[in-house]
C-alpha cells in the first residue's frame, strides 16, 4: 500500500507540477498578449490622434477655403456690378452723343438744304435770264433776217 501510496503521492505531484507549468505558460501568454495589445492600443490611440489632428487641419483648410471662396465670389459679384453699371453709363452716353450728333447733321442738313435753295434760286435766275435773253436775240436775228433784203444767189 505504501506504493500505491507514494505513487497516488507522486501522480498528485506530477498533476500539480503539470498544472502550474500549463497555469505559469498561461500567464506568460495572456502577459504576452495583454502587452502587445496595450501596445496595438497605444499605436491606435497615437494613429487615432494623428487622424483627429489631420482632420481639425482639414476642417480648418476646408473653413479658410469657403471664406476665401466666399471673398472671390463676393469679388466677382462686386466686378460684375462694376461692368454692369459701366455698360449702363457707356449706352447713355452713347445715347447722349447719338441724340447731339442727331441734332447737329438734322441742322447741318438743315442749313445745306437753305444753302442749297439760297445757290440753286439764283442759278435759276439766272438761266431764266439768259434763256429768255437768248430767246430774246434769237427773236431780233429772226427779225433782222426779215429786214435784210434778198440776195441773189441765195
Amino acid at each position: 500500500m505504501e506504493t500505491r501510496l507514494t505513487l497516488l503521492v507522486a501522480l498528485a505531484f506530477l498533476v500539480l507540477l503539470w498544472n502550474t507549468a500549463m497555469a505559469w505558460f498561461i500567464y506568460r501568454a495572456f502577459a504576452r498578449s495583454a502587452r502587445r495589445v496595450l501596445d496595438y492600443q497605444d499605436r491606435s490611440a497615437r494613429l487615432i490622434g494623428g487622424f483627429e489632428a489631420a482632420l481639425e487641419r482639414v476642417k480648418s483648410a476646408s473653413i479658410r477655403a469657403t471664406e476665401w471662396s466666399a471673398e472671390i465670389r463676393n469679388g466677382v459679384v462686386d466686378a460684375a456690378e462694376n461692368v454692369d453699371r459701366a455698360d449702363n453709363w457707356l449706352q447713355y452716353g452713347l445715347a447722349k452723343v447719338d441724340f447731339k450728333v442727331d441734332k447737329v447733321f438734322t441742322e447741318i442738313a438743315r442749313v445745306a438744304d437753305e444753302t442749297k435753295g439760297a445757290m440753286a434760286e439764283p442759278l435759276y435766275r439766272t438761266g431764266t435770264i439768259v434763256r429768255g435773253v437768248g430767246a430774246l436775240l434769237e427773236v431780233l436775228l429772226i427779225v433782222e433776217r426779215m429786214r435784210e433784203p434778198e440776195q441773189p444767189g441765195n
